[in-house]
């Protein structure tokens, strides 16, 4: 049975490109509570996100195991344009997905299975900036060094909320990144806060076997749209 939410194909009302606002701030702690309090009613759909990326990637290394030969030292089946492409269409995909879902929790909306697609058009444009920061990822994984992954890392960091503004405020992506790099900066210690945070609650998630990731899942995909709706505002409308 589908919950109420919003039609796949139905177009979510924004606010123009040109009202993009200036980063406000955001409390950890306000993140924190909202979070907790919307994962009720969200976590089996963030399993049914989990298994639908999992399927893809299992697809994308089936593909890649039948075209390429699996090299045996870094244990990846391609070429690095290869890598880089099945990358950044996965990487986009899982955003696209995940800030369907964060964003639709964020404003209170019940979830459907097809709610998590709704948004899947904008996959193709944000390539203009999966393709260029998968590539720098592969290329700081293929260097060895601890350092330049860390500082890539870091640098890159900023994109997880390039998605946030191109579906709520339908900016396109060099705009929405330039947001996107505002809201980060406008926000390094609680930022910094957020990840220790989130790096803890990691760690207990793997030490009860994984069970508790069930909870974390959807728990993180929130807390991103709620720093995304605290600092910036959310301006779509996303009830049914």
């Amino acid at each position: 049975m589908v919950e109420s939410g919003i039609p796949v194909g139905r177009r979510v009302r924004r606010m123009p490109e040109s009202h993009q606002a200036k980063p406000g701030p955001f409390d950890v702690s306000d993140v924190i509570e909202r979070s907790r309090a919307l994962i009720s009613g969200s976590k089996r759909h963030g399993v049914y996100l989990l298994l639908t990326m999992v399927g893809v990637f299992l697809a994308i290394s089936l593909v890649s195991n039948i075209l390429f030969a699996v090299d045996p030292d870094t244990l990846r089946a391609g070429p690095l344009w290869w890598d880089v492409a099945t990358g950044a269409f996965g990487a986009s995909f899982l955003a696209m997905l995940t800030t369907s879902f964060g964003l639709h929790r964020a404003r209170g909306s019940r979830l459907s299975y097809s709610t998590l697609f709704v948004f899947i058009e904008k996959l193709w444009p944000y390539l203009v900036i999966a393709v260029p920061t998968t590539l720098l990822t592969v290329l700081a994984d293929d260097s060895g060094s601890w350092f330049v992954r860390v500082g890539v890392g870091l640098v890159i960091f900023p994109v997880t909320y390039v998605p946030y503004f191109m579906i709520d405020r339908d900016m396109s992506p060099l705009v929405a990144l330039e947001g996107a790099y505002a809201l980060v900066l406008a926000n390094i210690g609680q930022f910094i806060l957020f990840t220790l945070l989130s790096v803890g609650l990691s760690i207990l998630g793997v030490l009860t076997l994984g069970v508790g990731l069930i909870w974390l899942g959807p728990f993180f995909m929130i807390a991103q749209a709620i720093i995304y709706d605290e600092a910036v505002g959310i301006r779509g409308d996303y009830a049914t």
